[in-house]
C-alpha cells in the first residue's frame, strides 16, 4: 500500500524548489564581469582607482584591485547580495542589490556601509594595462578642478600626455612641461615638475587626475 504525502509536505517541497530555482536563475542572471563606475559615501564621490569584479556560476567571485587580486564567495538572497573575501572592506559584507540591465547599483547594508553606494557597469572584457596606456595618451581639455570640495571651471586650458613628456598650454602658450611616466599597473602618473604620483581614473570616457596627498583633481576631455 502506498504511503499518502500530506498536501502540506508537498506544497512545503514545492515552495522550496521555486526558492532554489529562483536562486539559481538570480545567479546565474548576476555571472559576468563588472567595472565600478561610481562610489559614493554619505553623498560624496570617492571613486579613486579602477575596480573589476567577475560573478562566476559556481558563486565564487574574483576581485581585481590596484594593490592586487583576491577571490571570494557571494550568495545571493533576494534583493541580498553578500560577499566574503579576504581583501576585506567593502567586499567582505552585505549589500542590497538593483539590477538595471548591464548595471548594478549596490547599496550598504552593514555598519559602517549603509550610507555607502556602488554603481557596476557590465563589460566583456577587464582592459588591459596597454590599453589604459593608450587611453590616456593625447589631447584633453582641462575644464574643471576641485579643492576641497569647491569645483571651478576652466577655460582655454588643455593638457597633452605623452609616453614620456607632458605639457600644459592656456590658450596657445605653453606654461609647464616636463617628463611624465606612465605606471599603468597602479593607474598613476608621475610629472617630472612636482615628482608627484598622481592617481588617473576615467569617468565614462572623462579623465581625472587626482594629487593622493591633498585631494586636488583635474577633470578633463579629450580632444577629438
Amino acid at each position: 500500500m502506498h504511503k499518502v504525502v500530506p498536501m502540506k509536505k508537498v506544497l512545503l517541497i514545492f515552495v522550496l524548489f521555486l526558492v532554489i530555482m529562483s536562486c539559481g536563475s538570480n545567479t546565474k542572471k548576476l555571472t559576468g564581469i563588472y567595472e565600478l563606475r561610481e562610489l559614493n559615501v554619505d553623498g560624496l564621490d570617492k571613486f579613486t582607482n579602477p575596480i573589476f569584479l567577475e560573478f562566476k556560476d559556481d558563486q565564487t567571485f574574483a576581485l581585481s584591485l590596484v594593490n592586487g587580486d583576491f577571490l571570494g564567495f557571494y550568495s545571493l538572497n533576494g534583493s541580498v547580495l553578500k560577499l566574503s573575501s579576504e581583501s576585506g572592506g567593502r567586499f567582505n559584507a552585505s549589500w542590497k542589490i538593483t539590477d538595471y540591465k548591464d548595471r548594478l547599483l549596490l547599496e550598504g547594508l552593514d555598519e559602517g556601509f549603509t550610507v555607502t553606494k556602488m554603481i557596476f557597469n557590465k563589460i566583456a572584457v577587464v582592459p588591459s594595462f596597454e590599453e589604459f596606456e593608450a587611453k590616456i595618451l593625447g589631447e584633453w581639455q582641462i575644464y574643471k578642478t576641485r579643492n576641497n570640495g569647491k569645483m571651478e571651471r576652466v577655460t582655454d586650458t588643455y593638457m597633452t600626455i605623452g609616453q614620456s613628456a607632458y605639457a600644459i598650454r592656456l590658450k596657445n602658450d605653453t606654461i609647464e612641461q616636463g617628463l611624465a611616466v606612465i605606471n599603468t599597473r597602479h593607474r598613476r602618473i608621475i610629472f617630472e615638475n612636482e615628482d608627484m604620483k598622481w592617481k588617473a581614473w576615467f569617468y565614462g570616457d572623462e579623465l581625472r587626475l587626482t594629487n593622493p596627498n591633498n585631494g586636488f583633481q583635474y577633470d578633463l576631455r579629450k580632444i577629438d
